[in-house]
C-alpha cells in the first residue's frame, strides 16, 4: 500500500507545516517504521559464549508494537496535523493571532 499524499485533503493543502510531517501511513506501513530487530550475527556458531552473551543483550532492543501502539502514533499523527491546519504560516490569519493585532 502506498503512502496517502496528505495534499490530497483540502484543509492540509498548501500547509508547509503539515507538508513536513510527511505522508500520511496505513497501519502495515507504521508497524514496519516502528519495529526494529538487532542483527543476528553471522557464523554465530563461530563465536566464543563469552562474546555471544554480549550480543544477546542486544536482543533487549527488540521492539515490535503492539496494537494499542499503532493506535497511539495514528491519534499522534493526527493531533500534529489538525493543529497545524488553522496554524499555517501563509495565512495572514495566523500571524493576526501570533501579534494580536487585528489591524492586520
Amino acid at each position: 500500500m502506498m503512502p496517502f499524499d496528505p495534499q490530497l485533503i483540502p484543509a492540509y493543502k498548501s500547509n508547509i507545516l503539515i507538508s513536513a510531517c510527511g505522508p500520511i501511513l496505513s497501519k502495515e506501513e507504521l508497524l514496519k517504521c516502528l519495529s526494529y530487530t538487532p542483527d543476528v550475527p553471522k557464523n554465530l556458531e563461530n563465536i566464543p559464549v563469552e562474546v555471544r552473551k554480549h550480543q544477546m543483550m542486544s536482543t533487549r532492543m527488540l521492539h515490535i508494537p503492539s496494537k494499542s501502539g499503532i493506535e497511539v502514533a495514528q491519534t499522534i499523527d493526527l493531533m500534529l496535523r489538525q493543529g497545524y491546519v488553522n496554524r499555517n504560516p501563509k495565512n495572514v490569519s495566523t500571524w493576526r493571532v501570533l501579534y494580536n493585532d487585528s489591524n492586520c
